[in-house]
């Protein structure tokens, strides 16, 4: 068992951009659904749904943005 004068102190703890988070990860549900939006032509009518999971990926991705740009857990 290591002797407890040789641990080092704890790091402190990561403060995540979560705005910076949640903004990247909404831009690319946007790209995939203009990707299946061109593509939709090339979709068997049973896998269309795609493209509302994508409107509600961006949607709730902006809902996301708008909460966490006025949230303590901005970075300043």
């Amino acid at each position: 068992m290591p002797d407890s004068r040789s641990r080092h102190p704890s790091p402190p703890p990561l403060r995540p951009n979560a705005l910076l988070t949640v903004a990247v990860l909404t831009m690319l549900w946007l790209v995939a659904l203009v990707v299946l939006l061109v593509f939709r032509g090339h979709l068997e009518p049973q896998d269309r749904w795609w493209v509302w999971v994508c409107v509600a990926g961006v949607v709730l991705g902006l809902i996301g943005v708008g909460y966490f740009a006025r949230s303590p857990y901005r970075r300043s």
